[in-house]
């Protein structure tokens, strides 16, 4: 269903290494340009409820079993597009050097470099929880990443731990742009497909960004509940809670030992910001950032004295 290790795009330009990411409606791959050994990640929009590879191992052609797949697969390579030329422009710090976007084998594909560094998925699984103070200091980088996209009015919708690095100088650098999960399921609705996601990056996605029928009705509130699902991964070394568990529980703490908590400061910037409903969750990232530096917190302890 992939390309395969040591495939060829662009007359040799750039080879495929191995297969990192697949999500809703694209594929994102390790690759190198064999000339200079440069590494880069090259993301090809693929969305496997609509196409299929070919025989030959590269083509992605339409599925025809469904009206109108070859249109929403045009305006899918065509919204795809259009996110690359804003984040384009997105530069250091906090995003990764973006190369050039290209067509071939009947889709669209887009290049970065790769970050020299881990994720933080694998760092927190190397080093264990982090400390409250390196945690939010990370989690303030990736706000500033984000709060850029949303002034160009973009909103990333894939923020989890395997799309937020550290690089080699120590500083949040994010990836993992791709077309909305909830765009895809939408025209796959009532399908039955083999085409792979991570479940476990649905822990970190607002409900309203798996499900919601219409892209524009999407607010910053649903990279806030990101960022509140990577800060509580950060300070508790632990994957977020479901979502049906947050309805039956009321907050991800539910099953934490209070010798485990983190500050009541942390545990109130992260229970407000993954709310499940949006309306209640704090509506910008510089809401959020209130919270985080604890002004909230600190006018109420004022009040109740």
């Amino acid at each position: 269903m992939y390309l395969k290790e040591n495939t060829e795009l662009q007359g040799g330009k750039y080879r495929v290494l191995d297969l990192l990411d697949v999500e809703s409606g694209t594929v994102t791959y390790i690759a190198e340009q064999p000339d200079s050994g440069l590494k880069v990640l090259v993301v090809e929009v693929f969305n496997g409820w609509c196409c299929y590879r070919s025989a030959d191992g590269r083509t992605v052609s339409v599925l025809n079993d469904r009206e109108g797949n070859a249109e929403f697969v045009a305006y899918l390579c065509g919204l795809f597009k259009k996110m690359i030329k804003v984040i384009a422009a997105l530069d250091k710090p906090y995003f990764m050097p973006f190369i050039e976007t290209f067509a071939e084998n009947g889709t669209v594909y887009a290049c970065w470099k790769y970050p020299k560094g881990q994720s933080l998925h694998d760092y927190v699984r190397a080093n264990g929880k982090m400390t409250e103070k390196d945690a939010v200091m990370y989690i303030k980088e990736l706000a500033a990443a984000l709060e850029k996209m949303h002034e160009k009015r973009m909103l990333h919708l894939n923020v989890n731990p395997h799309t937020v690095y550290i690089d080699k100088n120590g500083e949040v650098v994010l990836r993992g742009f791709t077309i909305p999960m909830c765009l895809v399921e939408s025209h796959a609705s009532g399908r039955d497909s083999d085409a792979p996601f991570s479940v476990s990056y649905m822990r970190f996605a607002a409900v309203e960004a798996n499900c919601s029928s219409d892209i524009r009705s999407l607010t910053p509130a649903a990279d806030v509940f990101s960022l509140g699902a990577m800060l509580f991964f950060l300070v508790s070394g632990k994957m977020p809670p479901y979502a049906n568990d947050l309805i039956d529980n009321g907050t991800p703490f539910y099953n934490f030992a209070k010798a485990d908590m983190p500050s009541r400061r942390l545990v109130h910037a992260i229970e407000s910001a993954m709310r499940l409903r949006y309306k209640e969750r704090p509506q910008s990232i510089a809401e959020f950032l209130q919270l985080l530096d604890g002004k909230w917190w600190h006018k109420c302890m004022r009040w109740f004295k």
